[in-house]
């Protein structure tokens, strides 16, 4: 039994209250495990992020002991749900250090059917369980929390509730001494006997992004750093007749390639992979044509996507595709690396329209986080952003940032033998549009009217705010009083340069609302008394509204030119940050400078 090796974590959450987005929730108790492990010579302390998010206090317990340590999460991985604790002062990490042992880390993808022992601490008990189970299967599927596909480990050790951010340990054949080979995370709900966990190669890189940029998160600059992404549209290419209408040769049974359909304009290969191309390999792995390749450290084929998560983030991914192109074009796009083209043996030329399709080597920067180009964030329940505006008497509008969790809260699921049923019938209908929504350079929140305190001012809109439910009938806030909204902080100082004047909200579908100015100096008392109101703007969005001093942060900053990170090469590597970190030093201010959730 890893006693040394395992601890309990209990939480106090706060709740989110939706209906009242101004007021806190119900406290909330829920436990989980933590992992103790070694990594380069230092040790951490390792468990879900899902356990800690949105908590107040975090504690953890020794096993058959009533010692407990107070810790906070200095990094938290919403996407792949890892989370990084540590504790208050340096007498209790003495503490900690010195009754614990940590794991080593075994990076290693182990084979379909080894042993492998699941620890933690289930709902329920205060004392350390294992279970034991195989390896079934490595694949990439969804991380429960973010809602995003993740590689992750399939084990049929029993994992009960509680053991989230426990160990998943293999035995050393020669000494016999248990190795985390991944820390475990939540299954999906409607698969019972099914356990699953976070692979040791992602819990390495979580730990080893902390050890890069965690006083950039301690400074204010970044939330977190997960995997890279690679986002592009793509179409299998096994259907006979498609790949011969493509002029693709086939010479062999085993059909490759995949059809790229699409290119946001977020992606890091924007410009560098085209609609139409064909891609062959990435990183000299050859693609198959359902989407698949195959690795050396792994027995089954798996989703390309795998080979995109275990880069390291800012690293260079090498593509090799075929393009449409003219016979006589000369190709030379200096940054974008591409080399001559050539034609390939296994495609056709299109002499009709006196065109080939050519192989070239295209190389991108994997400078784009997972989810980061999501509107709507993830699946943790953070307090939501919101700003309370005043109108006549006693009326108030109440604007927020529309998040994934708020959504959620619309939505009901019933578990009926195994089957999760999903019913969405108290949805807004304007949902279904936010959720094919992409950050831009135009638009970086979705921004929504959530509720109307009413009043003799604020009557006559029916069915506008977002709590009206499925009757909802007004859509994201596009423009007030003329000015773009593509933040919540863009709404606050535009409805706030005139409080004398009456504000024009213009909605995505058209509808307008008029918010009247407030009567006298104690509209917004009364409004605070009736409504109990303790802030009118979220402390976040009130914190984006005040510039930041960067000349503070200057020994950061040469700091971070220490680590070897360029200040040039961070603008690109954090579009989530609140300023333009190359100009840092010279403390100017970028122009949009609001932070992502």
């Amino acid at each position: 039994m890893l006693v040394n090796s395992t601890l309990r974590l209990e939480a106090n959450k706060q709740t989110i209250n939706h209906a009242a987005v101004w007021s806190t929730g119900q406290t909330t108790q829920t436990s989980a495990t933590v992992t103790v492990v070694s990594h380069k010579n230092k040790i951490y302390l390792i468990t879900n992020a899902h356990a800690v998010v949105n908590a107040t206090y975090l504690k953890i317990k020794f096993d058959k002991s009533s010692a407990q340590v107070p810790v906070r999460a200095c990094w938290i991985d919403p996407v792949m749900d890892l989370a990084i604790l540590e504790t208050t002062n340096e007498e209790d990490k003495a503490h900690i250090e010195s009754k614990t042992t940590a794991l080593e880390i075994e990076t290693d993808f182990q084979s379909k059917g080894t042993e492998v022992n699941a620890y933690g601490y289930p709902t329920g008990g205060t004392s350390l369980s294992f279970t034991k189970g195989h390896i079934s299967r490595t694949q990439m599927s969804t991380i429960v929390l973010s809602d995003l596909t993740g590689i992750t480990v399939q084990t049929s050790a029993p994992i009960n509730p509680g053991n989230s951010g426990g160990p998943i340990t293999i035995k050393d054949s020669e000494t016999g001494v248990e190795k985390c080979i991944g820390i475990v995370t939540q299954g999906t709900a409607s698969l019972s006997s099914v356990g699953y966990f976070i692979p040791a190669i992602t819990v390495v890189k979580t730990i080893d992004a902390y050890r890069k940029f965690g006083k950039l998160k301690e400074a204010g600059f970044i939330d977190f750093v997960t995997v890279p992404d690679l986002s592009f549209k793509w179409q299998a290419l096994k259907n006979p007749a498609l790949r011969a209408s493509l002029g693709l040769k086939d010479t062999s049974k085993e059909l490759t390639g995949i059809y790229v359909t699409g290119v946001p304009r977020s992606s890091c290969a924007y410009d560098i992979l085209k609609k139409g191309d064909i891609i062959l390999r990435m990183d000299e792995h050859l693609i198959q044509a359902d989407g698949n390749v195959e690795v050396d450290e792994l027995e089954n084929s798996i989703h390309f996507r795998y080979l995109i998560q275990r880069k390291e983030y800012g690293s260079k991914l090498n593509l090799v595709v075929l393009r449409k192109q003219l016979k006589i074009e000369s190709v030379n796009e200096g940054e974008k690396e591409l080399e001559n083209p050539k034609e390939c043996s296994n495609v056709s030329t299109f002499g009709e329209d006196d065109t080939e399709l050519c192989e070239l080597t295209l190389s991108v920067i994997l400078n784009r986080q997972l989810g980061r180009q999501r509107l709507l964030g993830f699946k943790e329940d953070k307090p939501i952003k919101y700003h309370i505006q005043p109108a006549g008497k006693d009326g108030a509008f109440v604007f927020t940032q529309c998040t994934t969790a708020m959504i959620e809260g619309y939505t009901t699921r019933y578990n009926a033998g195994g089957t999760v049923i999903i019913d969405n019938s108290k949805r807004p209908p304007m949902f279904n549009d936010f959720e094919t929504l992409a950050r831009s350079k135009d638009l970086g929140e979705v921004v929504v009217l959530h509720s109307i305190l009413t009043s003799e001012e604020t009557d006559g809109y029916d069915n506008f705010a977002l709590t009206s439910g499925a009757s909802c009938v007004s859509d994201r806030v596009v423009r007030v009083n003329g000015q773009p909204i593509r933040f919540l902080a863009d709404l606050v100082i535009a409805l706030q340069m005139d409080p004398t004047k009456p504000g024009k909200v213009e909605f995505d579908n058209g509808k307008i609302l008029c918010i009247a100015p407030v009567s006298d100096q104690e509209t917004k008392n009364r409004v605070q008394t009736k409504y109990q109101i303790a802030f009118f703007t979220s402390k976040k969005l009130a914190d984006n509204l005040i510039p930041m001093d960067q000349s503070a942060h200057t020994p950061l900053f040469e700091e971070i030119k220490r680590d070897g990170i360029t200040l040039k090469k961070l603008p690109t590597l954090f579009k989530e940050v609140k300023v333009d970190l190359e100009e840092g030093e010279k403390g100017k201010e970028k122009e949009n400078s609001h932070s992502f959730p």
